[in-house]
Order: structure tokens, then C-alpha cells, then sequence
């Protein structure tokens, strides 16, 4: 069973389709074809279900154009984004573990990526300002999103290849791949860490601490993670603008 075959009856839509491929562009010249595929899926389909995904839509695309009832419960569609992330770290584990047991070499995005999407999109609700901002600045917002999604699928799956190098040797011929990317890969994320503020890297490197986990985040700062998602974007940002000034792009 592959990724593709989970998540084949997901429904698609090219505006979230069309901006995870605009921020995977900066991307191609350090990640293997596969794993960008990989990305890509995992991306949109998120976004696809995700209650914040679904607002995008709602407001953009003509023939779903609806009327949305903003006084609906936040607390309860924080819930179903949260539960979004649930599902899709629990699809990932599968995966892998069936991978094993059958003895596969293949690559199946690793455990820190989902984690960090979760981190960023478990409780991140529409923006009732959706409905009310023109139609570019809307495609803006969603460009950054995605840019956003992209940019932390890429530094968590840095950040676990660097923790379980041995995870390359599992993954065949991608594995190589990856690993004679790695220095190109870890000097772009090492330079994009660099591009933030001090505050970004203290929220972020505050959050890995907690292992993602928002509940160990609040624990430790007294707050949710929302005051941890601006440096999500910042990093996204970043990233995008390390690899396209790289000598590689």
C-alpha cells in the first residue's frame, strides 16, 4: 500500500494544488523527485480537509463560492483541524510500519514533518478577515500558507535525517539521494534559521524542546501555540529565500 492509495479518494482543488506547487518550486533542486511528490501529497491533502484549507476555498474558488456562517463554533472547528493532524500522523505510522515489516526500501515521510504540521495546523482556525479581504490578498495568504506547510515538511525531515541517519539506508534509492543532498540541505536551513528573528527561533526552538506537542508547550510557557505559528511563516519565508539564492537553484 503506498501514500498515494490512502489518500486517492481525497478530493482535490487546484487553488490549494496550484500554490503548494508555487512554494515547492525552490525546493527542486535539493530534494529528490519522489520526496517532493511526497510533499506535494501530503500537503494538499491536508489542506484539502483541513478547516482552514476548506475556508480558502470557500472564499475563492467560483462555483463553491458559499455563504459561511462565521459564528460558528471556533473551539469545535479547532477540534476537526486538530483532528485532521491526528489522522494523518496515525496514516504515516502505518505506512512505515507496514514498510518494515514487509522489508521495503522506499521513502515514507518521517515522524518530526508530521508532527510539525500538526504543531502548526492543529489549532489554526479560519480567519473571519478571509471574507472580507480582496481576492489577491487572499491568494497571498494562501501562497503563504503553503509556503509556510512546505517550509516545515523540509526542516523536519532535515532535523530527523541529522537525529537517525540510519533512516537513509531504509529508504533505497532516495536514501542516497538525500544523503548527497544533505550538506546543501543543512546549510539552507542552517542559513534560513539565521535569516530569523531572535524571537522566531526562541518560539520554534521552544516548541521542538516540547516535541511539538502543544499541550507541552502551554505547559511550559503558559500559552497555547499560537504565539509560536507567526515563526512558522517566518521560516517558510526564509527558506524560500536561502534556496532560491543558493548557487544550486
Amino acid at each position: 500500500m503506498s501514500l498515494g492509495d490512502l489518500v486517492d479518494d481525497v478530493p482535490e482543488d487546484p487553488l490549494i494544488t496550484g500554490a503548494v506547487q508555487r512554494a515547492l518550486v525552490a525546493y527542486a533542486a535539493v530534494l529528490p523527485e519522489d520526496v517532493l511528490r511526497d510533499v506535494e501529497m501530503l500537503a494538499t491533502r491536508t489542506l484539502f480537509v483541513h478547516p482552514l484549507g476548506i475556508s480558502f476555498v470557500a472564499r475563492l474558488a467560483p462555483g463553491i463560492r458559499v455563504e459561511v456562517d462565521m459564528g460558528d463554533d471556533l473551539a469545535e472547528q479547532a477540534q476537526q483541524g486538530f483532528a485532521v493532524g491526528e489522522i494523518m500522523i496515525s496514516m504515516m505510522r502505518v505506512l512505515r510500519r507496514r514498510s518494515r515489516e514487509r522489508g521495503e526500501r522506499r521513502f515514507l515521510m518521517p515522524e518530526t514533518p508530521m508532527l510539525m504540521l500538526q504543531a502548526f495546523l492543529g489549532y489554526f482556525n479560519p480567519d473571519p478577515a478571509l471574507w472580507t479581504m480582496g481576492d489577491d490578498a487572499v491568494r497571498g495568504a494562501l501562497d503563504r500558507l503553503c509556503e509556510a506547510v512546505v517550509g516545515l515538511f523540509f526542516t523536519g525531515l532535515v532535523v530527523d535525517v541529522l537525529e537517525s541517519p540510519s533512516s537513509l539506508d531504509d529508504w533505497g534509492e532516495t536514501g542516497l539521494a538525500l544523503s548527497a543532498g544533505l550538506p546543501a540541505m543543512t546549510a539552507a536551513l542552517r542559513g534560513a534559521r539565521a535569516r530569523l528573528s531572535r524571537r522566531d527561533r526562541h518560539a520554534l526552538e521552544t516548541y521542538d524542546a516540547c516535541g511539538w506537542d502543544a499541550a507541552r508547550l502551554e505547559r511550559r510557557l503558559g500559552g497555547g501555540p499560537e504565539p509560536a505559528r507567526p515563526a512558522f511563516f517566518a521560516l517558510g519565508a526564509a527558506l524560500a529565500a536561502e534556496l532560491r539564492a543558493s548557487p544550486a537553484s
